[in-house]
C-alpha cells in the first residue's frame, strides 16, 4: 500500500508526504539539481549530475518493493518541497536498522515540512514492524536538522569527526 499523508503546515498549505513513484522520477531530479547548491550541510554522492530518469525510476522501484527502504517526498501545491531516503543496513542481522538522508528546500525552511517528512518515515518505521532502529549523523553546526530531531525523540549517541566536520550520531 502507498504511504501518503495529508497536513496543515504554518502557512496553511497543504503538505503531501508520500512515497515517490516512479512516475515522479523526473521531479525528483529536478528537486535534487535545485536544493543540491542551497545548504553547506547537504552532500550528494559523485555522479548526482549524470543521474538519468531511468536510473531514478529503478531507485525507486527498489525502495517501493522494499520492505526495508522508503523513499518519501513532500509536495506542497505541484512543486516537490521536501524529500527522504531511508535505507535499511546491508548487513542481514542488522537489516532492522537504517539511516537516512534528508533535505528540505531552502525557501520552504521553517514551515515544519520537516518534521512532517520525519513523522511520515517514523509513522511508516513504526507500522511496518521491519525496521527497529533509526540513527543517523548530522553535523553539530546544523542546528535548526539538530533541533527537529530532538523535538520527534531522537536522542545524541555520540560524537565523530569524519573528514573536515565533527558529526552528532542520533
Amino acid at each position: 500500500e502507498l504511504y501518503q499523508k495529508e497536513s496543515v503546515i504554518k502557512n496553511d498549505q497543504v503538505l503531501l508526504v508520500k512515497e515517490a513513484q516512479e512516475n515522479e522520477a523526473g521531479e525528483l531530479i529536478r528537486y535534487v539539481h535545485k536544493i543540491k547548491g542551497e545548504s553547506s550541510f547537504l552532500s550528494f554522492d559523485e555522479g548526482i549530475d549524470d543521474i538519468s530518469e531511468d536510473n531514478e525510476k529503478k531507485h525507486i522501484r527498489k525502495c517501493r518493493n522494499s520492505r526495508n527502504h522508503k523513499l518519501l517526498i513532500g509536495w506542497l501545491q505541484d512543486e516537490i518541497v521536501g524529500y527522504l531516503a531511508f535505507r535499511s543496513n546491508i548487513w542481514q542481522r542488522l537489516r532492522n536498522a537504517g539511516e537516512f538522508a534528508f533535505s528540505v528546500s531552502k525557501k520552504n525552511w521553517r514551515l515544519g515540512i520537516g518534521s512532517h517528512i520525519m513523522g511520515a518515515l517514523l509513522d511508516w518505521a513504526e507500522k511496518s514492524k521491519a525496521i527497529k532502529t533509526i540513527e543517523f549523523r548530522v553535523r553539530s553546526d546544523n542546528k535548526r536538522a539538530i533541533a527537529v530531531y530532538r523535538k520527534l525523540g531522537f536522542t545524541q549517541k555520540r560524537s565523530l569527526i569524519w573528514g573536515p566536520f565533527d558529526y552528532i550520531v542520533m
